[in-house]
């Protein structure tokens, strides 16, 4: 006989009760740890994965479920799906997967046009990548690039994305354009469809992002490092460095910079 699993608990456990005597399940039951749950936001949060590349197989291994159960989710009018395999496939990040399948292109989109804001050209961003412009244009308006693509332009911009770059028409079309800086880009969601950037507005004044650059612009007047002003805001290097890169001329920078 196995007992409850439930710390102090000294009742038998249930067959059907995932290791918990009757009332220890029941309560995990009533706070939804078990049961079932809707299943749209699962089903949704698969069809997203399946966009970035994954197979029914990676997105299995990577919840620790069957893959027919994701592809049943994908495939089939399911409404209901076991409140834990909804939190094990929600838990699996949203970022593209190496597979035989095109993932999707608003990862690489995002990233060429910060880095047009930064004032990086559309061709610089492909030749640095290896990719050939009329192609690297084509995959972000339309989609269906492969993850080597995606892969070149993501090394691009971390490379290039702290760093001004030297074309002002570039820089000022994706102003227009309303083109978010990758300032605005959290690096762990930009590749999710529905992330957001924060702090744009198109031909903007003063945005939440330039607020943060005057932060920046006070501490460094002292003479500060970015490692020093980084830590002092509770920020990574990267981005007082990227806070540095899009709104700044180097006067502003006061005797150090690194």
């Amino acid at each position: 006989m196995h007992l409850c699993q439930q710390s102090g608990c000294t009742k038998p456990a249930g067959i059907y009760t995932r290791g918990y005597c009757k009332r220890h399940y029941r309560k995990r039951l009533l706070y939804g740890e078990y049961g079932y749950r809707d299943a749209e936001s699962a089903r949704a949060h698969v069809r997203q994965l399946r966009a970035l590349g994954w197979t029914y197989e990676q997105i299995a291994e990577a919840a620790g479920i069957s893959a027919w159960v994701a592809h049943h989710l994908d495939t089939r009018p399911k409404r209901h799906v076991k409140a834990e395999t909804e939190r094990a496939l929600l838990a699996v990040p949203l970022v593209p997967r190496a597979s035989h399948r095109p993932v999707s292109h608003i990862g690489t989109q995002r990233r060429v046009r910060a880095l047009m804001r930064m004032g990086w050209t559309t061709e610089e961003v492909a030749r640095r990548a290896g990719i050939k412009v009329r192609t690297l244009r084509t995959v972000i308006s339309r989609g269906g690039m492969s993850y080597n693509i995606h892969l070149r332009v993501a090394r691009v911009y971390d490379e290039l994305s702290h760093t001004p770059g030297p074309s002002g028409g570039a820089a000022g079309k994706a102003r227009h354009l309303g083109y978010a800086p990758p300032l605005a880009w959290d690096d762990d969601t930009i590749d999710d469809p529905n992330a957001t950037p924060q702090g744009v507005e198109r031909d903007s004044g003063r945005t939440p992002s330039a607020e943060l650059y005057e932060e920046v612009k006070h501490l460094a007047g002292y003479g500060l490092s970015s490692h020093e002003i980084a830590k002092r805001l509770g920020w990574t290097v990267v981005h007082v460095n990227r806070i540095k890169a899009t709104y700044a001329t180097p006067t502003d920078w006061g005797a150090r910079s690194a």
